[in-house]
């Protein structure tokens, strides 16, 4: 487990969304948009990417389906670039080998799509809170 970092008071808290569905997308959007938090969208492993190298992740979530690589390899890459962003990753082969991946790479959640309506804003809301009151 990683310890957290404390962020300055005038940094806002950014969770990047990186998945295809966009239902999921206008679920976050309505859910943070009250809250002291900026949500980044991308539907591809490369712009996912370049927005993690730019800027500071706080937490990700993350759909290994938004790339033709081997999806999980990409977490490797994600957590060198931010080793304490927390990820929660939403897919829909959760088989035990990928959930034994998926925990080695450091995922804090592991969401089995399709989901039903509320599930990831719930996930959200609950870490984002617990990481807003920790800092």
């Amino acid at each position: 487990m990683h310890a957290l970092q404390r962020r300055p008071k005038e940094e806002s808290f950014v969770v990047l969304l990186a998945s295809y569905d966009e239902q999921v997308a206008a679920e976050l959007a309505r859910v943070l948009e009250n809250k002291q938090v900026e949500l980044l969208t991308c539907n591809n492993a490369r712009d996912a990417l370049l927005a993690i190298a730019e800027k500071q992740i706080h937490l990700i979530i993350f759909d290994p389906n938004i790339t033709a690589l081997n999806g999980m390899g990409i977490l490797s890459v994600i957590k060198k670039f931010r080793p304490h962003a927390r990820v929660v990753a939403m897919g829909d082969d959760l088989s035990f080998e990928m959930r034994q991946t998926m925990v080695r790479e450091g995922v804090l959640y592991q969401i089995q799509t399709p989901m039903p309506p509320g599930q990831i804003s719930e996930v959200v809301e609950t870490v984002v809170e617990k990481l807003c009151h920790h800092n």
